[in-house]
Order: structure tokens, then C-alpha cells, then sequence
């Protein structure tokens, strides 16, 4: 019962990373490769912080402001760099961030990764599958709430105007800067928070648990997630999902990330040829 509630965990902690990614591509209009960069990030300071004697809790909220800090920084690099630069810049970040874990040892424990990361809060009261899931759909309830909030708002609207012409923007008197930093921090919270909580369930932080592999699973679900919101949720709980529903029949971890990759692939595919074709018409 309780592998199940853990992929229930991986599922809920993707969907919601997936969807936040889709749904900040599709305000700002740009692709990001550095999802994993994200949701490490704040894995590694909570971990960081709760190793040095900080309460679990007030780690993971560290972890996660720190996630946000980045992924505002992401967004606001986007006022500056566009399209394909954008794609290539966010792709060089989430490279340098694994070469620094992998080089800064003495407090990323390197290749060796942290051991014994800190179970989410109420473990102790109802089990740590269960914390970890009540928590991670929590955060995907919340993420609902703010999407259905956030479409009836001005929001929406503006970040649609300033992803297409940042000058139209100005002209208009929109806070340009302001609404940039607002997608970026709802996205941040969301791959922050999946970042904290599936560090929190497996205990163990890597140089390998948010690599490039995961950030090309969570763009995928995001290009369904451009489409339609719902699908990006459907397309991390095959993505993320499959594979560790797949580690039942005895299939090894390598295989079933090999799974996840080959899976993710074609989803791009498929997604970027339905998209092109939308446009086009």
C-alpha cells in the first residue's frame, strides 16, 4: 500500500510541476530547460539547512524561497533573451547547476548526494507516504485554486501582452517587471515545493534526482500543458508515473528512466507537431 501512495506522491509532486511549467511557458511564451534546476535547488537548500540543525519545516519554506528566487530570476531573464537564446541560456544553466553540485562536495556531498534528507512534517502521526502525498496533493490543489483565481484576474491578460511585445506593454502602463516576477514566483513555489517534497519522501538527494532527465520529462508535460492545462497533469502521471509503476515487474531503475525518456521524447514530438499545426491553421 504504501509504494502506491508513493507513486501517488511522484505523480501529484509531477503534475503539479508539470502544469506550473505549461502554464508559465504559456503566459511568458518561452521554453525552459531548467526545470530540474528549480526544483533541485530548493531540494538541496532544504536538505542543506535541515543537515545543519534547522526544524524540517522551516527548511523546506527556505528551500522553496530559494527555488523562487531563481525561477523569478528565469523569468525576468526573459525581458532580455527570447525564443531560441532563451531555450539555449536556460539549457547552460541547468548544465552548470549539476556541474556545481557534482564540484561543490564539501556541502553537496557531490556524487555521493545527502543521505537521510528529513521526512515531511506529521510523518511521525499518519506515516511518511502519507505526509509526503497529503502535502504534495495539497500543493496541487493550491496550484488549482490560483490558476482558476488567476484567469479571472488581470493577470492573465497582461503577461499574455507583455510575452508578446514588451514595449506594448510599457506603452500600455502595464508593470512589466512586476508581472514577470509573479509567474516566475507561482512557478517557482509549485517546482520548488515538488522539488522539496520528493527529496523529503526518497530521503536521498543526488546530483542525478533533478538532472537533465527530469527537466526534459517536465517540459514535455508542460507542451501538453500549453494545449491544455488537464493534460499536462495526464502527461506527468504517464511520464513520471510509468516508470515506477513499471519497477514492480522487476524492471530496473535504469530501464524505467530509460522508459521516462523515450516516453517524454515522443510526447515532445507529438506535441510540437500538433502545436505547429494549430498555429498554422
Amino acid at each position: 500500500m504504501s509504494y502506491w501512495l508513493g507513486v501517488g506522491l511522484v505523480v501529484s509532486a509531477f503534475a503539479a510541476a508539470g502544469v506550473a511549467a505549461g502554464w508559465a511557458q504559456r503566459r511568458l511564451g518561452l521554453v525552459s530547460v531548467a526545470h530540474g534546476l528549480v526544483m533541485g535547488s530548493s531540494a538541496y537548500v532544504f536538505a542543506i539547512l535541515a543537515a545543519k540543525g534547522w526544524q524540517p519545516g522551516l527548511a523546506m519554506i527556505a528551500g522553496i524561497l530559494f527555488g523562487v528566487v531563481g525561477a523569478v530570476g528565469l523569468a525576468l531573464a526573459s525581458a532580455k533573451v527570447v525564443a531560441e537564446d532563451y531555450a539555449l541560456l536556460s539549457f547552460a544553466g541547468q548544465m552548470a547547476w549539476i556541474g556545481l553540485v557534482v564540484s561543490a562536495r564539501p556541502i553537496t556531498g557531490g556524487v555521493l548526494g545527502i543521505a537521510g534528507v528529513p521526512v515531511p512534517p506529521f510523518s511521525s502521526a499518519i506515516g511518511v507516504a502519507e505526509a509526503s502525498l497529503v502535502w504534495a496533493t495539497t500543493m496541487l490543489a493550491g496550484l488549482v485554486f490560483f490558476l482558476a483565481f488567476e484567469k479571472v484576474s488581470g493577470l492573465s491578460l497582461g503577461a499574455v501582452v507583455v510575452a508578446r511585445s514588451g514595449e506594448l506593454a510599457s506603452t500600455l502602463g502595464l508593470p512589466t517587471t512586476a508581472i514577470r516576477a509573479t509567474v516566475g514566483s507561482a512557478y517557482g513555489i509549485a517546482l520548488g515545493g515538488s522539488g522539496v517534497l520528493l527529496a523529503s519522501y526518497l530521503s536521498f538527494l543526488g546530483p542525478d534526482s533533478f538532472g537533465i532527465d527530469i527537466s526534459v520529462g517536465v517540459l514535455a508535460a508542460a507542451f501538453m500543458a500549453v494545449w491544455r492545462l488537464w493534460a499536462g497533469a495526464v502527461a506527468s502521471a504517464v511520464l513520471f508515473g510509468l516508470p515506477e509503476t513499471l519497477r514492480l515487474l522487476d524492471i530496473s531503475y535504469a530501464t524505467s528512466g530509460f522508459v521516462r525518456q523515450v516516453v517524454g521524447g515522443l510526447a515532445l514530438m507529438v506535441t510540437a507537431w500538433a502545436l505547429t499545426r494549430h498555429r498554422r491553421s
